[in-house]
């Protein structure tokens, strides 16, 4: 796959809202331009709905909403509860929920419902299959691999990609619903969301190889086939705010249904797993900094079988040896340390760093951003990833992206 050094982007995104007393109006969406991938754009559609309040006392609408069904979830872009913009896959931004909507508030209780007949689903790097090799320009596209030692020689892979259609994509209904609290005695609330709905990427399911030969050739003939499985989806999550500090504590339990095909050599783990993690942010407030914070998260995943790293192996003897990372996850857990830096003298200065560590995937990875508005309508920016691997062994996303280092700029203009 040809990948280039460089890259620019193009990003056009439409911002609109109003809200009123008894109703609500947004409009958040975008197309994201990358020459270096070709002329399809990326579709940032974060969010397009309206709400309104009905006769009865709850507000009902929609469109595309994002809504918090887990804390954990939209802090670190797992794509778990809302689909996620991935086409870089270590700055995930997330999509909301796509449906009707229905919100009843009394006092410190608001229940939330959802219930649509599509999904649209995550969006990662974009792919395409010739001559039975599958490539990209996107840099986080790794190519699969191409050949296999069979019988001691040396034998060629060919793919072939049984894409569903947009429409048997998205024709998938899904259901969800929320409750949340806060104490009128404490700073503390507490959510507790369920839904039954498509998993938000696609499934890939990888058929029996066949070794075909012709006059010139013999190859291994791989199938892949992206479908679309559903699961069930609880979580439960618990925390505090107040004026310097704020944090919580989440559990979820995602359990995938998996519909088997004929002839499956390898696919997606679909083990039912669960989610814990936590999060406290600290006001810097005693130091003179009320626009600065420090930050501390993490989260696991743990598989109930005990594969806790999306390990997967081939359905039969032939070949034994393949051990891959296969999986729906892009890491199984992992540690972060924040810091938010305001300036209090340039209000339009505004700096945070993530420094995250993976243990079971070896890695760790460094994300920074500077931004300067100096006017309402004009801002700079500066980006930087730095990917480290502990290991040059396996397939686990550091490993596999620890080329991807990369520094960015650009301006904003607001019209």
């Amino acid at each position: 796959t040809e990948q280039k050094d460089y890259y620019s982007i193009i990003w056009p995104q439409l911002v609109l809202e109003e809200e009123k007393t008894n109703y609500q109006k947004k409009v958040d969406f975008g197309l994201i331009f990358i020459p270096n991938e070709g002329s399809d754009p990326y579709m940032n559609a974060k969010e397009f709905f309206w709400l309104e309040e009905s006769s009865i006392g709850f507000r009902w609408g929609m469109g595309r909403r994002k809504i918090t069904w887990s804390q954990l979830d939209s802090d670190w872009g797992l794509g778990v509860w809302q689909p996620v913009l991935a086409y870089n896959y270590l700055r995930p931004i997330e999509q909301g929920t796509l449906g009707l909507f229905f919100d009843f508030d009394k006092k410190d209780h608001k229940f939330q419902f959802s219930i649509s007949p599509y999904t649209i689903p995550s969006q990662t790097a974009k792919i395409s299959e010739q001559d039975g090799f599958v490539q990209s320009s996107n840099r986080w596209f790794v190519d699969p691999i191409s050949d296999l030692g069979l019988n001691g020689v040396k034998t060629n892979i060919k793919y072939s990609l049984e894409f569903p259609s947009f429409m048997e994509i998205i024709s998938h209904p899904s259901v969800a619903t929320s409750y949340y609290t806060t104490f009128q005695s404490s700073h503390w609330w507490f959510r507790a969301s369920l839904a039954y709905k498509p998993m938000n990427h696609l499934h890939l399911y990888v058929k029996q190889p066949t070794l075909k030969s012709s006059l010139t050739d013999s190859y291994i003939d791989v199938e892949v086939v992206p479908a679309v499985l559903y699961h069930s989806l609880a979580t439960i999550e618990s925390g505090f705010i107040n004026e310097n500090l704020e944090g919580y504590i989440s559990l979820s339990v995602d359990q995938p249904e998996n519909t088997p095909l004929e002839d499956v050599w390898l696919e997606m783990p679909t083990n039912k797993t669960y989610i814990l993690g936590s999060k406290g942010r600290f006001r810097l407030s005693n130091l003179g900094w009320s626009r600065s914070f420090v930050s501390l998260a993490a989260f696991k995943i743990i598989d109930e079988t005990g594969n806790d790293q999306g390990l997967v192996t081939p359905k039969d003897d032939s070949f034994s040896d393949i051990e891959i990372t296969f999986d729906r996850y892009k890491f199984r857990d992992a540690v972060s340390l924040g810091i938010e830096i305001g300036s209090e003298k340039y209000l339009g200065l505004y700096g945070d760093i993530k420094m995250l560590k993976s243990f079971s995937a070896q890695g760790e990875a460094l994300i920074a951003n500077i931004k300067y508005s100096w006017t309402q309508q004009w801002q700079a920016f500066l980006e930087l990833d730095v990917i480290g691997h502990d290991s040059y062994e396996g397939q686990s996303f550091f490993n596999k992206y620890r080329t991807n280092d990369s520094v960015s700029g650009g301006v904003k203009y607001v019209f």
